[in-house]
């Protein structure tokens, strides 16, 4: 940059120079629209993760129906097996397990969210019986 670069930048910010009112007011304008598309950028993003949370939400609730009555729920954090991941641990996601008939461990998966067991035994669904435990101390936070 040469020594009068910095003279030139200054010119081209009319920083120095005083501007007329016609011109203030066509800069805040433009300033103004610009926040307002900022905002409603924002407000649409907010909306989407809403609609996404609620989402999982359900997904998580309609994984959890149909689960026998000896299952237990835990909180687990997996590894994605990307080499380049700067995030090691993904979750928590939450996962029924139980032993079906034959004494064979049986997985499957939940969602996001845990289960609501009092809502489930309210509701009367097939989900979450009585024996249905949630087991946040054995959770796999640690590999």
């Amino acid at each position: 940059m040469t020594p009068h670069g910095a003279y030139d930048m200054l010119d081209k910010w009319s920083l120095l120079k005083p501007i007329t009112w016609p011109k203030l007011m066509k800069r805040i304008d433009i300033l103004h629209e610009r926040v307002n598309k900022l905002v409603a950028k924002a407000e649409s993003e907010g909306l989407k993760s809403e609609a996404k949370i609620e989402s999982e939400q359900l997904t998580s609730a309609s994984n959890c129906r149909n689960l026998p009555s000896n299952a237990t729920i835990r909180k687990e954090y997996v590894r994605c097996g990307k080499s380049d991941c700067s995030r090691c641990k993904h979750g928590p996601y939450y996962y029924a397990y139980w032993k079906d008939d034959s004494g064979k461990l049986r997985k499957k998966y939940i969602g996001k969210y845990p289960p609501s067991i009092d809502k489930h035994k309210s509701r009367g669904n097939d989900c979450s019986a009585s024996d249905t435990v949630i087991d946040h101390s054995k959770s796999t936070e640690d590999f």
